[in-house]
């Protein structure tokens, strides 16, 4: 990806418009960038098949752990069956995705706490996890997603705020190995479901951001339900180690204190 200004990777995205798979008559226009995101730059447009959103990706999306060439195979998936925002452009080596607007509310932490609405959660993870698995998505390596974070982490002489994090990791890894081996049957799974990734509209729940998405253990993503997040707040007791649940919640917990420190470090 080139090192040009946001301003103009918008209108060279903008410019491309004719080549995107929706039948547009003009130029789309920029509405208002939307805030919040944490890596890439993202505005809303309005165009003459309705709104849209546009993202730009990070310079930094490599060193993130992310591979854009995979989110394009994983969204042409979810996208098709109806789980995310039908995509209209996709230029992973540009970093541009241009997808439709869902009109609705994210959701909050609060959302988690209504059982019907857990329920129809866990309706849309089951309708993604049954999916194919996308044709040139290989399985998710885990060990070497952490071990990515931690050398940049290393290098950069982080080490306080992941003091712990370190100890964890390097007192289970071979536990881990163990379960990245047979611990799971592979399925697409998010590996960011959070309530910010979640969108309640009049057509149904949506779900965005799949940039961690693959081919991974699925129960990664339960972790967002009510009642399966046990064991995520520490180490797996002893006599329970070999339970994959337990490790399941600590490779999650890993793979997000990793992430933040190393996003902080990379875009502030």
């Amino acid at each position: 990806m080139s090192s040009v200004s946001i301003a103009a990777r918008l209108e060279t995205a903008l410019d491309s418009w004719r080549g995107w798979s929706i039948q547009l008559r003009r130029r789309p226009v920029v509405v208002e960038e939307i805030a919040g995101g944490l890596t890439n730059r993202t505005w809303r447009l309005e165009t003459d098949c309705g709104p849209a959103i546009l993202r730009l990706d990070s310079r930094y999306s490599r060193l993130l752990g992310i591979d854009r060439a995979m989110e394009s195979r994983v969204l042409a998936a979810v996208s098709a069956a109806g789980v995310a925002p039908a995509v209209w452009f996709n230029d992973a080596r540009e970093g541009v995705l241009v997808s439709t607007f869902i009109d609705g509310q994210v959701w909050s932490a609060d959302d988690l706490a209504e059982p019907s609405k857990c329920a129809r959660l866990a309706d849309a993870i089951e309708s993604y996890r049954r999916l194919p698995l996308p044709e040139g998505v290989g399985r998710f390596d885990y060990l070497a997603h952490l071990d990515h974070y931690r050398r940049q982490l290393a290098t950069a002489g982080i080490t306080d705020v992941v003091r712990e994090l370190n100890l964890l990791y390097e007192r289970w890894r071979p536990a881990i190995a163990r379960w990245q081996e047979s611990g799971w049957t592979p399925a697409l799974t998010h590996h960011d479901l959070n309530p910010a990734n979640i969108i309640e509209s009049a057509g149904g729940l949506y779900i965005v951001d799949w940039e961690y998405a693959g081919v991974g253990c699925p129960q990664l993503d339960d972790l967002m339900l009510p009642g399966t997040e046990e064991g995520a707040a520490g180490a797996p007791a002893a006599d329970v180690l070999q339970q994959k649940e337990e490790i399941t919640a600590l490779v999650g917990r890993l793979m997000t204190g990793f992430w933040y420190p190393v996003r902080e470090m990379l875009c502030g």
